[in-house]
């Protein structure tokens, strides 16, 4: 059924024509044919001009009429009008007020806004043609400058013999199709590249450094190649003492293969070339001199008030320039590579940079070379954070199944240099109210509130606390040693969990995209009690039933001393939606180490039997973690987004089971979204179902393995000033098992056989809301192959309507959540 509004809409989208001015015709469609080694979407970037967006690539503007309904009631006279009115108020409230500055201020404020506002109107028009598009009116002058571009490009991938045609059509209706029709010809291939240079040093070293080189023998010429090959020759040259050195020095000349040389198909000749990269002495006749640091001197207090002059201390060679000198030398010169009497290097001033700032000691540290008197210093300039500092965050989380707000508040209280070894202490208290879904589903009720709070004190060291020498060698990668001691408490309708955690750990960054972590102990103290009322006390009942069947998982509800220790990496490649990304994390971890020292056992007050017992719990497992995510760019603004999450974790000690935050668990926001949280699995244990055969999904599943797959395709929907609309189509598979078997839970294990033919599936798609400092998305998501259902309703969908529909109780998922699910 179309709605009356429709009606309306539909004709005035259609034609749009009328808004073009005579003799002007609209830009209908650009299309590019010809092209088979060059794909469409790099040369659609040269366009010059952009088509009117069409709803699904038929003659229906919804953009342009939005424009056209705002250039209706737009009237610029009037808006000038209004700021000429808006000036003489202005003038006139400034002479009423006086000499009142703070009047004055807040005049001025408010004129300022208004002002702008106007000034917006008057250039963008109203907010129906800002949020519109205006006509866009074929330019036979910018589709040839798109033509040339285009030339230039394919001429920059080796395609010297190439042309681009330019064909356009206007019909009736004054809409203009454009076609631009590309014939590639043959490819230039590289037969030879050399570097041509008089100074021996800068041979010796380009020599020196020739593998690493982005121009290859026997690959096609590509200007992109060529320009960061300049590019990595000024980084080298500059890298190794060439302080006065720049690309414009650089010279790369191409010439053909002469008749003579041998070894080469004549059919072939004349479409191989000669690299030369010519570095030419500086205009004057010298060479290119290399610049040795003669003195480095570190002012720590730079752009700070105070009283007195700075006085130097010398300092493994480094000199020191401050007022009271509050800062461990000795610290700060380990993040210092610059070091008198050794040659100019980029990479380690920006380094030097990088671990100053990584600090969160100083505001800034910029770093000058100073060559007057004919010396070559560094002058390092650092200025200081305030040491004491807090900062407050509040705002709010939403669990769309019951509508709940979820408020959350956090507090965060640094003192900085707090002992003089540039160290942070941090002081993070935080509270938060959310909508989660019960251990236990029963019907409406499904949906808890679940109130968190929880104090953490850590402090944070800017090198690895090693004895020994070793610690020196992690200098250079943004090194951490972190030592933290934090309260958590989760107060449920039905149960309560609370606890202290302590941790030990070392964090270093050797590259950008690579960090490493590793906690050499994390020991935690949890407890854990039954509400007294109606869920907790089901919940009792429940996890006793399951115990008097042999399940372990009442364990999980028992105080328990938890202890660890694991480590972390994780590659992480820039997400840009016009490069190809990828993510990695591995993560690695062995609990109850601790546990065999026997000093240990004997300082908590373990014995056997409460390994056996329902005293204190303590666990003894092995957890392995995979999770990679890659990402392809499609298109202008499309992403292609996949990963896969393997895990595995293997409880060894006499609980036979896991700590409960250790199990694996799927289903979720950001796991498979056709589940709610945490609720899919056991393998293809039955699914548990209500009086009316519907499925329910009650429980929890705790597993001990964990695989799972997504994939997504992500693009804009919507563009707005402040924030823009995105829609996603997504799948996703996979599942959860234990790792021996459960009498309890019949198939619930891991089982080669069988394991593939227990692969959920689910699907749907989302909507991602993109303010730029946050993403809010909401997927529906709807399960199409369950192995926990009978085999006659495994796949869930059948029908669009009636008992087995997207709508049927149980089959779908509408799933909340910040930031994009992986």
């Amino acid at each position: 059924m179309i709605s009356p509004l429709w009606l309306f809409i539909l004709p005035g989208c259609v034609s749009q024509e009328k808004v073009i001015k005579p003799g002007q015709s609209l830009l209908y469609s650009q299309h590019i044919k010809g092209n088979t080694k060059v794909s469409a979407t790099e040369l659609e970037s040269f366009y010059k001009q952009r088509a009117n967006r069409r709803w699904l690539n038929l003659p229906i503007y919804p953009y342009l009429y939005l424009y056209r309904l705002g250039l209706r009631t737009y009237d610029q006279a009037k808006v000038e009008k209004e700021i000429n009115e808006e000036q003489d108020r202005y003038t006139q409230k400034v002479r009423a007020a006086g000499t009142d500055s703070i009047e004055i201020t807040r005049i001025e404020r408010k004129h300022e806004k208004r002002l702008n506002r106007l000034n917006r109107q008057l250039i963008e028009g109203n907010w129906l043609m800002r949020k519109g598009e205006p006509p866009v009116a074929f330019d036979s002058t910018l589709a040839r400058k798109t033509t040339e571009q285009m030339q230039n490009y394919l001429q920059s991938k080796g395609f010297f013999r190439s042309n681009v045609y330019l064909e356009y059509t206007t019909d009736t209706l004054q809409r203009s199709r454009v076609t631009y029709s590309i014939v590639e010809n043959q490819r230039y291939f590289i037969r030879k590249a050399i570097w041509v240079t008089t100074n021996v040093k800068i041979d010796s070293l380009l020599n020196a450094n020739a593998p690493k080189t982005y121009i290859k023998i026997n690959e096609g010429y590509d200007g992109d190649k060529v320009l960061a090959e300049r590019d990595r020759i000024d980084k080298l040259l500059k890298d190794n003492g060439y302080y006065s050195f720049s690309k414009q020095y650089i010279k790369v000349v191409l010439d053909t293969i002469p008749d003579s040389t041998q070894n080469i198909d004549s059919t072939l000749r004349n479409n191989y070339i000669f690299l030369k990269t010519i570095i030419n002495n500086p205009p004057d006749g010298s060479t290119h001199k290399v610049y040795v640091v003669d003195d480095v001197y570190f002012t720590e207090d730079a752009a700070t008030r105070g009283r007195g002059q700075r006085d130097t201390i010398l300092f493994n060679g480094i000199h020191y320039l401050s007022r009271n000198h509050r800062f461990s030398r000795k610290i700060v010169n380990s993040k210092i590579l610059i070091r008198p009497h050794t040659p100019y290097s980029q990479q380690k001033s920006i380094e030097t940079q990088q671990l100053f700032g990584n600090l969160d000691i100083f505001k800034f540290a910029n770093i000058y070379y100073d060559t007057t008197g004919g010396k070559f210093n560094a002058r390092i300039y650092a200025s200081p954070l305030d040491r004491f500092s807090y900062s407050v965050e509040a705002g709010g989380t939403v669990t769309l199944a019951n509508g709940y707000p979820g408020p959350f508040g956090s507090t965060i209280f640094k003192v900085r240099n707090i002992f003089g070894g540039l160290e942070v202490f941090e002081l993070r208290a935080t509270g938060s109210v959310e909508g989660v879904a019960g251990f236990i589903s029963e019907g409406n009720n499904s949906i808890l509130s679940s109130q968190q709070l929880s104090l953490t004190s850590s402090l944070t060291f800017p090198q690895i606390l090693i004895p020994g020498k070793i610690k020196y060698f992690f200098s250079p990668y943004l090194p951490q040693t972190r030592v933290s001691v934090g309260y958590n408490l989760t107060n449920r309708p039905d149960f309560r969990r609370y606890g202290f955690k302590g941790t030990f750990s070392y964090l270093w960054q050797p590259q950008p995209q690579k960090q490493f972590n590793v906690t050499v102990l994390e020991i935690s103290r949890i407890f854990s009690d039954y509400t007294k009322n109606p869920a907790g006390e089901a919940l009792k009942n429940e996890i006793l039933d399951l115990k008097s069947e042999g399940s372990t998982l009442w364990r999980a509800f028992q105080k328990a001393f938890v202890s660890s220790i694991n480590a972390s990496y994780t590659y992480s490649t820039s997400n840009n939606l016009r490069q190809k990304a990828q993510y990695l994390r591995l993560f690695a971890e062995s609990g109850g180490l601790f546990l065999f020292v026997p000093q240990a056992r004997d300082l908590i007050g373990i014995t056997q039997s409460d390994s056996t017992g329902e005293g204190l719990q303590f666990y003894r497992f092995i957890k392995l973690n995979a999770d990679y995510r890659f990402f392809i760019p499609s298109g202008r603004q499309s992403t292609w987004a996949f990963r896969i999450n393997t895990g595995f974790a293997n409880p060894y000690g006499p609980a036979g089971t896991l700590p409960y935050e250790k199990f694996f668990f799927a289903g979720g926001s950001n796991s498979i979204r056709a589940w709610s949280p945490r609720r899919l699995g056991l393998g293809s244990s039955p699914d548990s179902v209500d009086a009316k055969g519907n499925y329910t999904y009650k429980f929890e599943q705790p597993g001990d393995i964990i695989l799972e797959a997504s994939v997504e395709y992500r693009t804009p929907l919507v563009k707005f000033s402040n924030f823009n609309i995105g829609i996603a189509f997504f799948a996703d598979a996979g599942n959860v098992w234990l790792l021996r078997k459960d009498k309890t839970i019949p198939n619930g294990e891991f089982a080669i056989d069988r394991f593939y033919k227990e692969i959920a599936v689910g699907s749907g798609m989302g909507l991602r809301f993109d303010f730029s400092f946050l993403i809010v998305r909401f997927d529906f998501g709807t399960k199409v192959y369950d192995p926990g259902r009978r085999p006659a309703d495994r796949w869930a969908v059948t029908k669009i309507f009636g008992p087995k529909s997207f709508f049927a109780p149980g089959q779908s998922t509408i799933n909340f959540g910040i930031g994009y699910p992986f």
